[in-house]
């Protein structure tokens, strides 16, 4: 994702944005899909302009997201 943003390759990075979005509503990962669809009509719009920060966005969600899974993880286990 972060090299289609570099290369400009507004249809990758709207596909990718888009993947990662509808699998992060499955899981309830209300922000990471919120972060995904604003990068997903960025791309659709052809406007990368604010695309780094937007990625910048989805990545800050991830690893939220991944924290807080291995967090109720890691409660289930004990």
């Amino acid at each position: 994702l972060e090299r289609a943003i570099t290369r400009g390759d507004a249809a990758t990075v709207a596909d990718v944005a888009h993947a990662i979005c509808g699998a992060a509503a499955n899981v309830g990962a209300t922000v990471m899909a919120s972060a995904s669809a604003a990068l997903e009509s960025m791309a659709r719009a052809r406007n990368l302009i604010d695309a780094k920060l937007s990625f910048q966005a989805l990545c800050a969600a991830f690893e939220q997201t991944r924290d807080e899974l291995h967090s109720a993880g890691m409660k289930e286990a004990a």
